[in-house]
């Protein structure tokens, strides 16, 4: 397939970007501040919310008898116990912690030296998993729990003739996943970078739940129609924070492995390669990224908050069955909107991350870009997102597999051990899902970084991906082309 081929199978309706001999990749200098009326809108929107949790950590009181705070000293036998017992055997936290975190790093490893044998052993453990839930749930007592495990069994065969039929399409996600996983391995930062941002959203959602209890704590004397307002705003704005900060993170992990993946051809080298790219990037995402980022993370805020509003809406009409299932329609349509302009969001950000432009900028620039490489975008993005929850989910059954081992060979393994469990599971699947938006994030990021690379160096056939990675693609293209041909024959 020559060169003329595979640049007609990549063009959409949007000509392919021109070969520039001064184009260096990502903007590592002079990098101008964008979007800064919405830099000042989030700004403001921190001390708001900081004033407004100060407010509410000074007028609510949790142990007044008129308000609607759950009183300790009413708490259930259960639960009591379970508090007892957590403080008792919360070393379990650690080990079941550290667990996960062993695993994300062995897991990553082994995407990077054994990529496609990875992805097989991760979806048949995925599948060995939900078989065996089935057998355990099959063997009880209880007819229903008996239903639930014939379902898991149906479920295990469907995710058999899922990966039957794209046992082709792994390929070609295996060359993307081993480039990103390369571009960790030269960037050791990106992994710290990840937890210091999970740190930063950890310290924040316990200051903004606390202030929530707080609030819901306000003595009935106070003027309901101050507090109603305030409780809202406190809901959206720290929506915006969280939204923001986690962006952040997409910014840093896509810098990096954006600096790592174009400078390393000799005639693409930077002059100033930052010494380590990942740290240099969160920079970016705390200087002249943060209006883009801020303005990104806005639109997200304002659609989580609608459904936050219409969760509301639905609780209070409970009583009326249509009310209630149009709210809950209107629910569904909204999460369908935003996990689409999330994931446009999140390349949009890669596009902040290697140039410095505004969002709107960006954002036209990718869609244009993927608008050109759609087959291989779905293809490369799914299957990346479907690998990843599989592995979340093995890790996270280790983890807590774990933990009962040892509460059982302590002989403590009892009803009140399920929170202990619980907690286990929670922490091990939020760490397990550091490392694998990490994953995700520089996946996506290799996969934007070589439609660039392809684009613009065709005429000089210089090109800086992995010569595995463009067979694939090569490979994808020339599919979609013959598609394309039988198409136009019918």
């Amino acid at each position: 397939m020559g060169k003329k081929e595979i640049k007609e199978s990549l063009r959409g309706d949007d000509a392919p970007l021109e070969h520039d001999p001064s184009w260096a990749g990502v903007k590592v200098e002079n990098r101008s501040f964008n979007d800064l009326f919405f830099l000042v809108l989030f700004v403001i929107n921190l001390i708001a919310v900081c004033a407004v949790s100060w407010w509410s950590y000074g007028a609510g009181d949790p142990s007044s008898t008129n308000v609607a705070c759950p009183d300790p000293n009413k708490a259930d036998d259960y639960f009591g116990h379970a508090i007892i017992y957590l403080k008792t055997h919360s070393y379990l936290l650690g080990v079941a912690s550290a667990l996960a975190f062993g695993f994300g790093l062995v897991w990553l490893v082994l995407l990077r030296l054994f990529t496609k044998i990875a992805i097989y052993v991760t979806l048949a453990a995925a599948v060995a998993v939900v078989i065996g839930g089935g057998v355990f749930l099959v063997k009880s007592e209880n007819a229903d729990v008996r239903i639930g495990g014939y379902v898991l069994f149906g479920v295990a065969a469907v995710l058999v003739l899922i990966i039957i039929a794209l046992h082709k399409k792994i390929a070609l996600t295996a060359a993307v996943m081993a480039e990103a996983c390369k571009a960790l391995q030269h960037n050791p930062a990106t992994i710290f970078v990840g937890f210091l941002v999970l740190g930063f959203i950890g310290a924040f959602l316990a200051m903004w739940i606390a202030s929530l209890v707080y609030m819901n704590c306000i003595p009935s004397s106070a003027d309901p129609k101050a507090t109603r307002y305030a409780f809202l705003y406190l809901v959206f704005g720290g929506m915006w924070i969280v939204l923001y900060l986690i962006a952040c993170l997409h910014c840093s992990i896509a810098g990096g492995v954006a600096v790592w993946y174009f400078s390393r051809g000799t005639n693409y080298v930077h002059e100033h390669v930052p010494m380590s790219p990942t740290l240099t990037a969160l920079g970016w995402a705390f200087s002249s990224a943060a209006g883009s980022l801020a303005f990104g993370s806005l639109i997200l805020a304002v659609i989580a908050f609608i459904r936050f509003l219409l969760y509301r809406a639905q609780k209070a009409a409970e009583g009326n069955k249509i009310a209630s299932c149009i709210l809950g329609c209107l629910r569904c349509c909204c999460a369908c909107i935003f996990g689409i302009v999330q994931a446009l969001n999140d390349f949009a950000y890669i596009y902040v991350a290697m140039y410095g432009t505004s969002f709107v900028e960006s954002a036209k620039k990718v869609f244009n870009l993927i608008g050109r490489n759609p087959l291989q975008t779905v293809m490369v993005d799914s299957l990346t997102n479907v690998l990843l929850w599989f592995g979340r989910i093995i890790g996270t059954v280790l983890a807590v597999i774990t933990v009962g081992a040892i509460l059982q060979k302590d002989g403590a393994l009892s009803a009140e051990s399920s929170g202990v469990m619980s907690l286990a599971a929670v922490l091990a699947f939020i760490i397990l899902s550091v490392f694998a938006n990490i994953i995700s994030c520089a996946v996506d990021t290799v996969y934007v970084c070589y439609c660039e690379d392809m684009e613009r160096n065709q005429e000089s056939g210089r090109y800086l991906m992995d010569a595995d990675l463009h067979a694939q693609l090569q490979e994808a293209a020339r599919a979609k082309q013959l598609s394309d041909n039988k198409q136009a024959k019918i």
